[in-house]
């Protein structure tokens, strides 16, 4: 609320967005047995295929670091495997 004894609106966004994403992952978990940034992470793979880590974390806006650990555990879980790019053998492709 706001001097003026009004709600501010980037505030009200920002308590509907935490409750809709909350929401969100509670129906993943609930029904796919997946995190909602997996399930996030299985969408972008449906999209677009096989991508390189560092496109998909920069699609799901999380950094390098978090990225290796969410495919680990997607990896472990049995949803996606990682993959040598077929033209750069330092690259690392995740494929659902």
């Amino acid at each position: 609320v706001g001097p003026d004894g009004k709600p501010r609106i980037l505030y009200l966004i920002k308590l509907a967005h935490a409750a809709l994403t909350r929401g969100a992952e509670r129906e993943a978990a609930l029904s796919a047995g997946v995190t909602g940034v997996q399930l996030g992470a299985l969408f972008v793979l449906a999209a677009r295929g096989p991508i390189l880590m560092k496109d998909l974390a920069e699609e799901l806006a999380i950094n390098n670091s978090a990225i290796t650990g969410l495919v680990s555990r997607m990896e472990e879980a049995g949803l996606v495997e990682r993959r040598a790019d077929e033209t750069d053998g330092r690259a690392v492709k995740v494929v659902a």
